[in-house]
């Protein structure tokens, strides 16, 4: 399964679970007139009672994050937010569950 695939199943998966998924347009070319930032996640997912996931998707085994995608993950982290790499829905599901 390549990351593309992985991205598909796991919004098809939130949905069916009740949550609203806002995919970030990608930001390979990103800059500040743009508006876009390096590394920001694949998603942002959101649920009733104020809960929010920033999701960055991955292929099994060969996905790895870039520099840009560890620091957005850790700023994330430190404001208090949610974020989650994950490689498959079930991965996803177990993430959404507990949040």
């Amino acid at each position: 399964m390549n990351e593309t695939q992985v991205r598909h199943a796991c919004r098809e998966l939130a949905r069916k679970l009740g949550w609203t998924v806002i995919p970030i347009p990608n930001a390979r070319r990103a800059d500040s007139v743009g508006g876009q930032m390096k590394g920001a996640s694949d998603d942002i997912m959101v649920a009733s009672r104020r809960r929010v996931i920033f999701v960055e998707y991955k292929a099994p085994k060969t996905g790895k994050l870039s520099e840009y995608q560890k620091a957005f993950g850790v700023l994330l982290t430190k404001l208090g937010h949610s974020y989650a790499v994950v490689t498959s829905a079930d991965e996803l599901k177990a993430v959404l569950e507990v949040a």
